[in-house]
């Protein structure tokens, strides 16, 4: 343990950056509700809102898809603190913003920084972890999104009391600038990855960075130079191999990676943790059993609830492992959605507010109940599970040549469903009432056959042996059925 604690620090310093994203992403869905946010821009409609909650997705997947190319270029730590940059002017045009367009203009600009970052820590933490602690050190990311989440809606919360003042809106949204700041300031001190050093040439340097990794003053110590031979090994046979541009990626076996890596981001944001997040405050308001400011508090706790609940799986992943969580997170979130839906379709009717949109209204308090204790089960199956491991496991499949290609690519689907999700959920709750709940059950329940059948374990291995997994029968669980082997493969490209 001790020998890891500046590799827990680096980690943990990173993940702020999952920090301040999961506050951009949380603050939003009580400021849309606000009364002061709606008198000022004049009652935007649900199309308006959606766009404002949804284009920062789309900023993100835009900065996922740039973060490939810059993090290989500049290096992992320089895109991290170039996205806290940016997500800092973002910040800056939001909270000073006069109409709807320079709203969406700064959520679009704070996009591109969390896109950089979201895709970015995740290669930064598990390049410099060791294949014991890697899935912890990686799931420090989701732990930060959540309490960057739990600290926006308490915060919006707090300011939610200036009821006649803009700044119950832009307050909270300021906030977002000291913590952006503090969290650049802090990644300057922060070593390179060790991986990256040795792809560009920079031994003496990636060794120093290992050594403090590692907390060792011995450069000539066996485990620094075997982990430094492995991991030239691994650039080497990628080198001999062409594995270095996008291309590379949609041929076998990186292929398969791509795809299982795509495919997990997807049922993330299919789960519809993002709908809840979004437009949990208009969930709540629904049930018909809260007054305004208990809609608030509900909130913050549901973010509470989400935060404590990442922890076991931050503690124990490595101990877990990573097929298990999802496979009974995905049954459970699946599971919550069906009863949400059922309690809302035999106690709910849909009614039409001053405006004329059409809303689902609770008219059965036990109906109201149900719904809002099986949200935040919900949440407590999302947390252990789909949060941590969804980004753990694209991280790790891909091995250090392509990996910030790789992870930018299944980072951008993220974003991608993300936005739909975004966009779509309040029209969905308009227009389909309770069957929204089974438009994200649907995709939870495949997921756990698919992960099932097609992902392999990657608990404990070192990237080489992941490597050669991919080699094996799609099929993970088919026995018998040999792989090809690492080193014939290095053999015949040499």
């Amino acid at each position: 343990m001790n020998e890891n604690i500046p590799s827990y620090i680096v980690a943990a310093t990173a993940s702020l950056g999952g920090y301040v994203f999961g506050y951009e992403v949380g603050v939003i869905s009580s400021i849309l509700e606000m009364h002061n946010f709606n008198e000022y821009f004049n009652n935007p409609t649900a199309i308006i809102k959606g766009t404002v909650a949804a284009i920062t997705t789309l900023g993100s997947l835009v900065g996922s898809m740039l973060s490939g190319h810059l993090s290989d270029k500049i290096s992992r730590k320089r895109t991290i603190i170039l996205g806290g940059i940016i997500m800092i002017v973002g910040s800056a045009v939001q909270s000073s913003a006069v109409n709807v367009i320079l709203l969406i203009c700064g959520r679009l600009i704070s996009g591109l920084g969390v896109g950089l970052l979201s895709a970015t820590v995740p290669a930064y933490q598990s390049e410099l972890s060791h294949p014991k602690i890697r899935g912890r050190l990686i799931s420090l990311q989701q732990l930060a999104i959540t309490i960057g989440v739990m600290v926006a809606f308490w915060v919006d919360f707090a300011f939610s009391r200036y009821k006649n003042s803009q700044f119950q809106w832009r307050g909270p949204l300021m906030m977002q600038l000291a913590f952006c700041l503090v969290f650049i300031l802090q990644m300057f001190r922060m070593p390179y990855s060790p991986r990256w050093l040795l792809s560009k040439g920079k031994y003496e340097k990636a060794v120093r960075s290992l050594m403090f990794l590692r907390s060792t003053k011995d450069r000539n110590s066996e485990k620094i130079l075997y982990e430094v031979s492995e991991i030239k090994r691994e650039i080497l046979r990628e080198r001999e191999l062409g594995i270095s541009s996008y291309s590379k990626l949609f041929v076998f076996p990186n292929r398969r990676k791509m795809v299982l890596g795509v495919l997990i981001q997807a049922f993330q944001q299919l789960s519809g943790v993002n709908a809840m997040i979004y437009y949990a405050p208009r969930i709540f308001k629904t049930t018909n059993i809260m007054s305004d400011n208990d809609v608030f508090i509900a909130q913050g706790l549901f973010g509470v609830v989400s935060f404590l609940f990442t922890i076991p799986a931050v503690v124990y992943v490595d101990k877990w492992g990573r097929k298990k969580l999802l496979i009974i997170g995905a049954v459970g979130s699946g599971t919550c959605h069906l009863i949400v839906a059922l309690a809302s379709a035999f106690g709910s009717k849909k009614v039409f507010d001053s405006v004329g949109n059409q809303q689902t209204i609770y008219i059965s308090t036990v109906a109201s109940w149900v719904s809002v204790i099986f949200i935040y089960i919900f949440i407590i199956f999302f947390a252990f599970s789909w949060g941590p491991v969804g980004w753990i496991y694209p991280a790790e499949i891909f091995s250090t040549t392509v990996k910030a290609k790789g992870t930018s690519i299944t980072t951008a689907c993220n974003w991608g469903m993300n936005f739909l999700v975004a966009l779509l959920s309040p029209l969905l709750l308009d227009k389909l009432g309770w069957m929204t709940y089974l438009f994200f059950m649907v995709p939870m329940y495949a997921s756990a056959f698919i992960i099932y059948s097609f992902f392999p374990e990657t608990k404990g291995k070192t990237y080489e042996e992941i490597d050669g997994m991919f080699y094996k029968s799609m099929w993970v669980n088919k026995q018998g059925k040999p792989g090809l082997p690492l080193r014939n493969v290095h053999m015949s490209a040499a």
